[in-house]
């Protein structure tokens, strides 16, 4: 089972590198644990739910994706790491 819901995050239009930087894990960490190679300890699953939860609020209050044609790629992750931090109340 993967760790993060893949299909949320399509819908979101949410990287894993974000997920991974909400996290404070690197991506190649995430990768594994999204393959089943490795598993996070549970401190660390726990903050893996809670992504999950932040990134179907910000779907279901209409905040994710960030749809914006004028900004560019690196911009519109910057934003929506932001944004799923706001959510979350600023601590991650």
């Amino acid at each position: 089972m993967a760790i993060i819901d893949v299909g949320i995050m399509e819908r979101a239009g949410v990287k894993l590198a974000n997920v991974a930087k909400l996290l404070g894990v690197s991506r190649p960490t995430l990768t594994r644990w999204q393959s089943g190679q490795s598993s996070p300890h549970p401190l660390r699953r726990a903050r893996v739910e809670k992504v999950n939860e932040l990134i179907e609020r910000g779907i279901s209050l209409g905040l994710l994706p960030v749809n914006n044609p004028d900004l560019n790629h690196n911009e519109r992750s910057r934003r929506t790491v932001a944004l799923l931090r706001l959510l979350q109340g600023g601590r991650m």
